[in-house]
Protein backbone atom coordinates (compact mmCIF):
# COMPACT_ATOMS: atom_id res chain seq x y z
CA UNK A 1 0.00 0.00 0.00
CA UNK A 2 1.46 3.75 -1.13
CA UNK A 3 0.14 6.35 1.43
CA UNK A 4 1.79 9.69 -0.49
CA UNK A 5 0.42 12.40 1.02
CA UNK A 6 -1.44 15.17 -1.33
CA UNK A 7 0.61 18.63 -1.68
CA UNK A 8 -1.24 21.33 -1.41
CA UNK A 9 -0.57 24.70 -1.58
CA UNK A 10 -3.96 26.15 -0.30
CA UNK A 11 -3.85 26.78 3.52
CA UNK A 12 -7.37 27.09 3.89
CA UNK A 13 -10.72 24.70 2.92
CA UNK A 14 -13.84 24.55 3.18
CA UNK A 15 -14.64 21.66 5.31
CA UNK A 16 -18.71 19.85 4.99
CA UNK A 17 -20.75 17.77 8.16
CA UNK A 18 -23.45 16.96 6.08
CA UNK A 19 -25.18 15.62 9.16
CA UNK A 20 -25.67 19.23 10.51
CA UNK A 21 -27.85 20.38 7.04
CA UNK A 22 -31.20 21.43 6.74
CA UNK A 23 -31.15 21.60 3.42
CA UNK A 24 -32.11 25.49 3.18
CA UNK A 25 -30.12 25.83 0.09
CA UNK A 26 -28.59 29.31 1.08
CA UNK A 27 -24.84 28.41 -0.08
CA UNK A 28 -25.78 27.45 -3.39
CA UNK A 29 -27.78 30.41 -3.97
CA UNK A 30 -24.66 32.24 -3.22
CA UNK A 31 -21.66 30.19 -4.81
CA UNK A 32 -20.63 31.97 -7.90
CA UNK A 33 -18.71 28.26 -9.31
CA UNK A 34 -21.44 25.88 -9.34
CA UNK A 35 -19.55 24.24 -6.54
CA UNK A 36 -22.36 23.58 -4.55
CA UNK A 37 -24.24 20.57 -6.21
CA UNK A 38 -27.77 19.20 -4.78
CA UNK A 39 -28.95 16.20 -3.46
CA UNK A 40 -31.67 14.39 -4.11
CA UNK A 41 -32.67 14.94 -0.32
CA UNK A 42 -32.07 18.24 -0.30
CA UNK A 43 -29.03 18.43 1.27
CA UNK A 44 -25.63 19.15 -0.85
CA UNK A 45 -22.80 18.11 -2.07
CA UNK A 46 -18.78 20.51 -2.95
CA UNK A 47 -17.27 19.77 -6.34
CA UNK A 48 -13.91 20.73 -5.42
CA UNK A 49 -13.19 20.70 -8.85
CA UNK A 50 -14.10 24.08 -9.22
CA UNK A 51 -14.55 25.60 -5.73
CA UNK A 52 -12.28 28.15 -4.81
CA UNK A 53 -12.52 27.90 -1.11
CA UNK A 54 -13.52 31.55 -0.60
CA UNK A 55 -15.98 31.20 2.44
CA UNK A 56 -19.18 32.85 0.90
CA UNK A 57 -20.70 29.48 1.63
CA UNK A 58 -19.63 29.33 5.33
CA UNK A 59 -20.74 33.12 6.11
CA UNK A 60 -24.29 31.79 5.36
CA UNK A 61 -24.67 28.34 6.56
CA UNK A 62 -26.69 29.06 10.10
CA UNK A 63 -26.20 25.23 10.47
CA UNK A 64 -22.81 25.03 10.58
CA UNK A 65 -22.62 22.13 8.44
CA UNK A 66 -19.85 24.46 6.44
CA UNK A 67 -17.02 25.80 7.83
CA UNK A 68 -13.37 26.76 7.16
CA UNK A 69 -10.19 24.26 8.03
CA UNK A 70 -7.33 26.95 8.06
CA UNK A 71 -7.14 30.51 8.98
CA UNK A 72 -4.85 33.02 7.67
CA UNK A 73 -3.47 35.37 11.06
CA UNK A 74 -0.02 37.07 11.64
CA UNK A 75 2.19 36.09 14.14
CA UNK A 76 1.29 38.74 16.45
CA UNK A 77 -2.16 37.42 16.88
CA UNK A 78 -1.47 34.10 17.10
CA UNK A 79 0.66 34.85 20.00
CA UNK A 80 -2.21 36.92 21.72
CA UNK A 81 -4.35 33.70 21.55
CA UNK A 82 -1.60 31.65 22.75
CA UNK A 83 -1.28 33.84 25.61
CA UNK A 84 -5.14 34.03 25.96
CA UNK A 85 -4.19 30.28 27.70
CA UNK A 86 -0.96 31.45 29.88
CA UNK A 87 -2.38 30.82 33.21
CA UNK A 88 -2.80 27.31 32.02
CA UNK A 89 0.34 26.73 30.72
CA UNK A 90 2.43 28.64 32.63
CA UNK A 91 1.38 26.88 35.91
CA UNK A 92 2.33 24.19 34.36
CA UNK A 93 5.13 23.97 32.78
CA UNK A 94 3.80 23.77 29.11
CA UNK A 95 4.09 25.89 25.94
CA UNK A 96 3.09 25.72 22.86
CA UNK A 97 3.68 23.33 20.00
CA UNK A 98 4.06 24.02 16.33
CA UNK A 99 2.43 20.82 14.69
CA UNK A 100 0.79 20.35 10.87
CA UNK A 101 0.69 18.87 8.54
CA UNK A 102 4.08 19.87 8.39
CA UNK A 103 4.98 23.32 9.83
CA UNK A 104 8.41 23.24 7.93
CA UNK A 105 6.44 24.01 4.63
CA UNK A 106 5.58 27.37 6.50
CA UNK A 107 9.43 28.30 7.91
CA UNK A 108 9.51 32.02 7.28
CA UNK A 109 6.47 31.98 9.52
CA UNK A 110 6.60 29.59 12.21
CA UNK A 111 10.19 30.84 12.88
CA UNK A 112 9.24 34.49 13.86
CA UNK A 113 6.30 33.01 15.48
CA UNK A 114 8.79 30.39 17.81
CA UNK A 115 11.23 32.93 17.90
CA UNK A 116 8.51 35.94 19.60
CA UNK A 117 6.49 33.05 21.76
CA UNK A 118 10.49 32.38 23.42
CA UNK A 119 11.20 36.35 23.46
CA UNK A 120 8.03 36.50 25.98
CA UNK A 121 9.19 33.77 27.89
CA UNK A 122 6.66 30.63 26.15
CA UNK A 123 8.30 27.31 26.11
CA UNK A 124 8.16 26.62 21.76
CA UNK A 125 8.25 22.70 20.86
CA UNK A 126 8.35 21.59 17.07
CA UNK A 127 6.64 18.42 15.47
CA UNK A 128 8.20 17.75 12.01
CA UNK A 129 9.22 14.65 9.97
CA UNK A 130 11.93 16.54 8.76
CA UNK A 131 11.64 15.92 5.55
CA UNK A 132 12.50 20.03 4.61
CA UNK A 133 15.92 21.67 2.75
CA UNK A 134 18.07 21.97 5.92
CA UNK A 135 18.25 25.64 6.17
CA UNK A 136 14.71 25.88 6.68
CA UNK A 137 15.08 23.62 9.50
CA UNK A 138 17.80 25.39 10.89
CA UNK A 139 15.52 28.90 11.17
CA UNK A 140 13.01 27.16 12.36
CA UNK A 141 14.60 25.02 15.23
CA UNK A 142 16.96 27.95 15.91
CA UNK A 143 14.04 28.90 18.23
CA UNK A 144 12.42 25.95 19.45
CA UNK A 145 13.34 24.40 22.79
CA UNK A 146 12.26 20.59 22.11
CA UNK A 147 12.02 18.78 18.68
CA UNK A 148 9.48 16.09 17.91
CA UNK A 149 10.99 14.36 15.35
CA UNK A 150 8.98 11.99 13.36
CA UNK A 151 10.94 8.53 11.85
CA UNK A 152 8.50 6.52 10.09
CA UNK A 153 10.91 3.81 8.69
CA UNK A 154 14.64 2.93 8.68
CA UNK A 155 14.63 1.10 4.81
CA UNK A 156 14.59 4.02 2.36
CA UNK A 157 12.89 2.04 -0.25
CA UNK A 158 10.13 1.15 2.35
CA UNK A 159 10.15 4.64 3.28
CA UNK A 160 9.57 5.60 -0.31
CA UNK A 161 6.59 3.07 -0.67
CA UNK A 162 4.77 4.35 2.74
CA UNK A 163 5.24 8.08 2.04
CA UNK A 164 6.29 8.94 -0.97
CA UNK A 165 9.99 10.00 -0.66
CA UNK A 166 13.28 8.33 0.81
CA UNK A 167 14.58 8.75 4.36
CA UNK A 168 17.66 10.36 3.21
CA UNK A 169 16.89 13.80 4.02
CA UNK A 170 15.38 12.89 7.23
CA UNK A 171 18.25 11.02 8.71
CA UNK A 172 20.59 13.80 7.37
CA UNK A 173 18.81 16.44 9.08
CA UNK A 174 18.13 14.79 12.40
CA UNK A 175 22.24 14.48 12.75
CA UNK A 176 23.07 17.86 11.48
CA UNK A 177 20.40 18.89 14.05
CA UNK A 178 22.54 17.15 16.89
CA UNK A 179 25.50 18.90 15.93
CA UNK A 180 24.17 22.61 15.25
CA UNK A 181 22.09 22.27 18.20
CA UNK A 182 23.84 20.14 21.18
CA UNK A 183 21.69 21.79 23.85
CA UNK A 184 18.04 20.98 22.21
CA UNK A 185 16.89 18.17 23.00
CA UNK A 186 15.16 16.11 20.70
CA UNK A 187 11.98 13.04 20.83
CA UNK A 188 12.24 10.86 17.95
CA UNK A 189 8.48 8.95 17.53
CA UNK A 190 7.42 6.12 15.52
CA UNK A 191 4.03 6.25 14.23
CA UNK A 192 3.28 2.25 14.41
CA UNK A 193 0.93 1.68 11.90
CA UNK A 194 0.44 -2.14 11.08
CA UNK A 195 1.58 -3.91 8.08
CA UNK A 196 3.48 -0.60 7.16
CA UNK A 197 5.95 0.51 10.27
CA UNK A 198 5.29 -2.14 13.14
CA UNK A 199 7.56 -4.62 11.67
CA UNK A 200 10.85 -5.73 14.69
CA UNK A 201 13.49 -5.19 11.75
CA UNK A 202 12.45 -1.25 11.28
CA UNK A 203 12.01 -0.61 14.89
CA UNK A 204 15.47 -2.03 16.04
CA UNK A 205 17.04 -0.27 13.39
CA UNK A 206 15.65 3.02 14.05
CA UNK A 207 16.40 2.70 17.54
CA UNK A 208 20.31 1.86 16.63
CA UNK A 209 19.99 5.34 14.77
CA UNK A 210 18.51 7.00 17.72
CA UNK A 211 21.09 5.59 20.16
CA UNK A 212 24.31 7.56 18.21
CA UNK A 213 22.53 10.59 18.31
CA UNK A 214 23.03 12.66 21.76
CA UNK A 215 20.64 14.50 22.04
CA UNK A 216 17.81 12.60 21.57
CA UNK A 217 16.23 11.82 25.15
CA UNK A 218 13.37 9.74 24.61
CA UNK A 219 12.08 7.49 21.50
CA UNK A 220 8.78 6.63 21.74
CA UNK A 221 6.46 4.56 19.78
CA UNK A 222 2.73 5.82 19.01
CA UNK A 223 0.27 3.45 18.35
CA UNK A 224 -2.02 4.01 14.88
CA UNK A 225 -5.74 5.17 15.62
CA UNK A 226 -7.76 6.47 12.74
CA UNK A 227 -9.15 9.37 14.97
CA UNK A 228 -8.23 11.90 12.07
CA UNK A 229 -10.44 10.29 9.43
CA UNK A 230 -14.02 12.15 10.08
CA UNK A 231 -12.02 15.47 9.08
CA UNK A 232 -10.74 13.58 5.42
CA UNK A 233 -14.47 12.98 5.04
CA UNK A 234 -15.25 16.71 5.49
CA UNK A 235 -12.51 17.68 3.05
CA UNK A 236 -13.92 15.27 0.49
CA UNK A 237 -10.88 12.81 0.93
CA UNK A 238 -10.66 8.91 0.80
CA UNK A 239 -8.90 7.52 4.13
CA UNK A 240 -7.10 4.93 2.66
CA UNK A 241 -7.08 3.16 6.22
CA UNK A 242 -10.70 3.01 7.37
CA UNK A 243 -10.48 -0.66 8.18
CA UNK A 244 -7.25 -0.59 9.77
CA UNK A 245 -7.05 -1.63 13.49
CA UNK A 246 -4.82 0.06 16.08
CA UNK A 247 -1.98 -2.26 17.26
CA UNK A 248 -2.42 -4.67 20.34
CA UNK A 249 -1.32 -3.77 23.42
CA UNK A 250 0.95 -7.20 23.06
CA UNK A 251 2.12 -6.13 19.77
CA UNK A 252 3.10 -2.43 21.18
CA UNK A 253 5.02 -4.46 24.51
CA UNK A 254 7.20 -6.21 21.72
CA UNK A 255 8.15 -3.23 20.04
CA UNK A 256 8.46 -1.02 23.58
CA UNK A 257 10.73 -4.10 24.55
CA UNK A 258 13.15 -4.06 21.68
CA UNK A 259 13.39 -0.17 22.06
CA UNK A 260 14.97 -0.74 25.45
CA UNK A 261 16.69 -3.27 24.58
CA UNK A 262 18.69 -1.38 21.87
CA UNK A 263 18.74 1.70 23.69
CA UNK A 264 19.47 0.70 27.33
CA UNK A 265 16.16 2.11 29.07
Amino acid sequence: MVLKSRVTKKYIEIASNMTRCIACGCCQEVCQTGAIVPLEDGRITIDRTVCTDCGDCVSVCTAQALRLFGEQMPVDEVVKRVEEDGAFFWRSGGGVTVSGGEPLQQSDFVAELLKTCRERGIHTALETCGHADWENVEKVCAHADLILYDIKHIDPDRHQAITGTTNKVILENIKNLSICFPETPIEVRTPIIPGLTDSEDNIRGIADIVKGIPTVTQYKLLPYHGFGEPKYGQLGRSYKLSNLKPPTKKRMDVLNKIVREVIGH
